[in-house]
């Protein structure tokens, strides 16, 4: 990787870095106010209102970014096309949604604060344009800048409105009033750096909704993929069971986050070598973040499992607690607390979703948005019957496995999809480098105690000097064979 994606994903990692840790600070402050059933609600006003957002967005901003990356004498009219795009969108959806809101038998509390969400949603259909111009061109900076400050917005109004005693409306609006901020400040840079005017071309915007077309169908398929769980939680189980499944839910979001941020970056090189037809420099591009992410990957995965309770807890408080009794096959009657619990399959899940993120983004680079389509007909199907067959039994544990095992179906369709179209293959190399690196990791977690920080912070650092010390002497091994 050149010196400029050194540096995007540096731009990218500081300033999502902050908002992931704006975002725990958030769940650690609801959890401890709220309680397990106001914040179950408010992990359901979560999930629509993602819903609604791909929506909103439905495959634009990918789209915009690899148009925009290719885009020459013409980049501020496609820009321009796109922001158009964005808002006739997002107002469509956010009509349909109001007049739901108005005529369906709802709660005053989960009507008001879908209502708050929609203004979110209306200032979002502004800032993602402008992100995808500065991603476009791999100026992360402005992004970065316009994240942290919207960030900080947040959390400073989020506090004082908790401690004011107010409540999950407040929050939303805090929310709203984050991404306001966000959208004052990319919108006046990007007018410096493009000049990005309304667009009224039918022709431009038929081309725009066409190409985003297949894209917009996986992002709602996959919305639905990761949020149906919480539907069928929220109607089947108290609200607590939905509390507790969100929260692990939560910190899984903002794991995962990790290889959207690196292959964002890697999205225009991606597209420029696979359009292009340059296998050598493809290959080159797919190796290098196959290693990267395999090296997060499988630590994350384990270390999860070892540390799910006391990290939990960490985010949480020990309050904030759900003892559910289960008969499970094979071992009868087990106690399990919902958040560790939870979180322990969700991190087996993220170890499989890095993987899976990259062969799509490939997909995507490749201007193959169709056929992920085929990835969420095929995964779908199964997650959502395994839910309702599951969650009704094993209510947030269900949950969790269930999405294991649509992530382990959809991450080998794609996989065999990547070689396939562009004959490429994962090495096992990376995989085993970073299992043997993490036996010190494992046997340290599992003699340690203290602090999670400290654990956490340690046994990276364990993990670290065992993988660069495996790679070190697995060089000239290779250079012999």
């Amino acid at each position: 990787m050149d010196r400029t994606v050194a540096l995007n994903t540096f731009f990218q990692f500081a300033s999502k870095g902050a908002a992931g840790i704006t975002s725990l600070l958030l769940v650690a402050l609801l959890t401890r106010h709220l309680g397990g059933e106001l914040y179950g609600l408010y992990v359901v006003i979560l999930a629509w209102g993602g819903v609604l957002a791909v929506c909103c967005d439905f495959g634009l901003y990918n789209t915009g970014v690899r148009e925009l990356s290719l885009a020459e004498g013409d980049f501020r009219r496609v820009a321009g096309a796109l922001l158009t795009a964005s808002m006739l969108n997002t107002l469509l959806w956010t009509v349909l949604a109001s007049a739901l809101l108005f005529l369906l038998p709802l709660s005053p509390l989960f009507r008001w604060g879908m209502g708050v969400f929609l203004c979110h949603l209306a200032f979002l259909a502004v800032v993602n344009p402008c992100r995808a111009v500065f991603h476009s061109r791999l100026r992360m900076g402005y992004i970065a800048a316009g994240d942290l400050a919207g960030s900080a917005v947040l959390l400073v109004l989020a506090v004082v409105c908790l401690r004011a005693g107010f409540g999950i409306v407040a929050v939303l609006a805090a929310l709203t009033l984050g991404t306001a901020v966000n959208f004052l400040l990319l919108f006046i840079a990007v007018q410096r750096f493009a000049k990005v005017r309304w667009v009224l071309d039918r022709a431009v915007l038929r081309d725009f909704y066409l190409k985003a077309f297949p894209l917009g169908i996986s992002g709602l398929l996959a919305v639905l993929y990761a949020r149906n769980g919480v539907f069928v939680i929220s109607w089947t189980n108290p609200p607590q069971d939905t509390g507790a499944f969100g929260a692990a839910h939560q910190v899984y979001d903002l794991i995962s986050l990790v290889p959207v941020l690196f292959l964002g970056v890697m999205l225009p090189l991606f597209s420029r070598a696979l359009q292009g037809h340059e296998a050598v420099e493809g290959g080159r591009h797919y190796g290098a973040a196959l290693r990267v992410l395999v090296f997060l990957a499988v630590p994350v995965a384990l270390g999860g499992v070892f540390l799910a309770g006391p990290l939990m807890e960490l985010v949480t408080g020990r309050n904030f607690t759900v003892e559910r009794v289960f008969e499970l096959p094979f071992l009868g009657s087990v106690a399990l607390e919902g958040t560790a619990a939870t979180f322990r399959v969700l991190a087996l899940v993220l170890g499989l979703s890095f993987l899976g993120q990259l062969n799509g983004h490939l997909m995507v680079a490749g201007r193959r948005q169709s056929s992920l389509l085929r990835v969420y007909f095929l995964s779908l199907p199964v997650n959502v019957l395994l839910n309702l067959w599951l969650i009704p039994r094993y209510s947030f544990l269900g949950a969790a496995v269930s999405l294991f095992v649509s992530e382990t179906v959809a991450l080998c369709y794609t996989t065999w999809f990547v070689w396939r179209a562009f004959k490429l293959r994962p090495l096992l190399t990376p995989f085993c480098q970073a299992a043997l690196a993490s036996v010190p990791m494992l046997a340290f977690l599992w003699l340690s105690g203290g602090s999670v920080i400290f654990l956490v912070g340690l046994g990276a650092l364990v993990y670290g000097a065992g993988l660069l010390f495996i790679v070190k002497v697995s060089q000239p091994l290779r250079m012999r064979t």
